[in-house]
């Protein structure tokens, strides 16, 4: 099997939440709708029934007491300060959790990552996301979006020529676009052993 072969190897779901943002300060606890913003994707995880495991990576007391609530159905992981800048990789810090549980005498299978800016993502779609990475043949998985804005309509700047993002080779007409779409962060799933190997969460 590609995929998970023992079943003592876990689903772990990874929820990254440090305290402090360069957009909005405390995003990760700023309340939508009465609900802290990391408490609508804990909950996704928790109800989502094919996740063994959830670790909640933070640096944050915050997000610690929300996480108290939920003592008994995640684990709360305390992310060290070289971590928990501004410049800090994703990949680290998904590393230093899936190394932390492992230590624990367990064993991963796969590896899904669910970040707190996603809050509409639900149970059902992070069920539907690793039932559909069960049955392919690829490393990784990636949840997307069709974008509301066409790539082949971007333009930019470059010592004061315009340019297309795109290469168009003639393409004008919005019918004949290829079709595109947008990373939107809500779910990146993988093979422990691919992420152990390559130190990246998805492969394209």
């Amino acid at each position: 099997m590609k995929k998970t072969e023992y079943e003592n190897q876990k689903t772990v779901a990874i929820i990254p939440a440090r305290m402090g943002s360069v957009g909005i300060q405390g995003k990760n606890h700023v309340l939508l709708d009465g609900l802290p913003l990391i408490e609508y994707t804990i909950i996704a995880a928790i109800r989502a029934e094919l996740i063994d495991e959830i670790i909640v990576s933070t640096n944050c007391p915050k997000i610690i007491n929300i996480c108290q609530k939920y003592n008994n159905q995640l684990n709360v992981l305390i992310r060290p300060d070289h971590l928990s800048q501004d410049d800090s990789k994703s990949e680290d810090v998904v590393s230093h959790a899936c190394d932390w549980y492992i230590e624990k005498n367990n064993e991963i299978g796969k590896i899904i990552l669910l970040q707190p800016t996603s809050p509409v993502r639900t149970s059902e779609q992070i069920d539907e996301s690793l039932q559909l990475f069960d049955v392919s043949e690829k490393p990784s998985l990636i949840s997307v979006t069709q974008p509301m804005q066409h790539p082949y309509d971007f333009v930019f700047e470059i010592d004061g020529a315009v340019k297309y993002a795109c290469e168009r080779k003639n393409v004008f007409r919005r019918q004949d676009f290829k079709d595109a779409w947008f990373m939107n962060g809500a779910i990146y799933i993988c093979d422990y052993d691919f992420f152990r190997e390559n130190k990246k969460i998805y492969d394209l």
